[in-house]
């Protein structure tokens, strides 16, 4: 599979502005469009489409590849001796809000799953900081669906701003009550 959205193309302005007609359209639309029709609306050849995508149904994929792994190199400069829970989620909701389109692409593509691969990645860091204990990796799988789930309400909300306090609240919650709650699981 060739990835057509890297950073380096996404900061050439020609490909970004295609590349912003391709998504607005793409979230406008229903689910019936083709490469010729999007081609068409947007005002480009189908080539030049095929040059961003290799097809309408590669646009959620290829932002979520490219997502992803933006993530992770956002997340491997974490440092966990001195970082706090409340500012590594801090960071994940800003993170979000950074790449707000992009999400709402994936929202649209009902690539949900996106979200519980991202509190995934954090798992490194939760377990140092909280002392999770050794066998804890189902504790977390049902915490991180947990997360997902106040983050794909936030998301279908279209990832307000305004509401990440509130989010950053809840998620803090589900964080510090994770041992407790979660308890039987260890056992």
């Amino acid at each position: 599979m060739e990835v057509r959205i890297t950073e380096k193309r996404l900061r050439n302005r020609r490909f970004i502005r295609t590349e912003n007609v391709i998504i607005e359209l793409f979230l406008k639309e229903n689910d019936s469009m083709t490469v010729k029709k999007l081609a068409r609306m947007v005002g480009v050849s189908r080539a030049t489409f095929y040059r961003h995508h290799q097809g309408v149904g590669r646009i959620v994929p290829d932002y979520h590849y490219y997502i992803i792994h933006k993530y992770s190199r956002a997340v491997r400069r974490l440092s966990v001796g001195n970082a706090r829970p409340e500012q590594v989620v801090q960071r994940l909701l800003f993170f979000i809000v950074q790449n707000k389109k992009i999400f709402r692409v994936l929202m649209r593509g009902r690539d949900t799953e996106i979200f519980a691969e991202m509190v995934m990645k954090l798992e490194p860091f939760f377990s140092k900081m909280l002392r999770l204990p050794k066998n804890s990796g189902e504790m977390y799988v049902v915490y991180a669906g947990g997360v997902s789930g106040l983050l794909i309400e936030w998301g279908e909300d279209g990832f307000p701003e305004e509401k990440i306090e509130e989010l950053k609240g809840k998620i803090m919650y589900l964080t510090e009550t994770m041992r407790t709650s979660l308890a039987p699981l260890l056992k």
